[in-house]
């Protein structure tokens, strides 16, 4: 990634009457050079089918799973300010709150250590 923006964002992933994965996106919080990372390896991993196994094995249906994501690179210039509306954009997707039944899982951390670290 090319990106030194951290980002907190949630992963929503709509559920629907049947188990299927019917919508998947990212809070408004999330940071574009992200989405269009996570959205890119989709070529490479079926992201559909393993959480559509899951519901499966849970029994979800007709729900939202939100899976808290943070990407904090360890870069020189990375910038951890986060305001106020930052904050408020957490569970806004399309600019609209989120509404509906849903369940919280565990979050996923992404750090990111700076060239030659390991």
């Amino acid at each position: 990634m090319s990106t030194t923006t951290p980002t907190f964002a949630v992963l929503k992933i709509d559920i629907d009457k049947n188990g299927k994965v019917a919508d998947m996106r990212f809070s408004d919080s999330a940071d574009s050079t992200f989405v269009k990372a996570f959205d890119n390896r989709k070529k490479w991993h079926d992201d559909k089918a393993t959480l559509e196994k899951y519901a499966r094995i849970k029994s979800y249906k007709d729900v939202s799973l939100l899976i808290p994501v943070s990407y904090e690179p360890q870069l020189p210039n990375s910038n951890k300010y986060y305001t106020n509306g930052y904050l408020e954009s957490y569970l806004k997707f399309n600019n609209k709150d989120f509404t509906g039944k849903a369940v919280m899982l565990s979050p996923i951390f992404i750090p990111v250590l700076t060239k030659g670290n390991r």
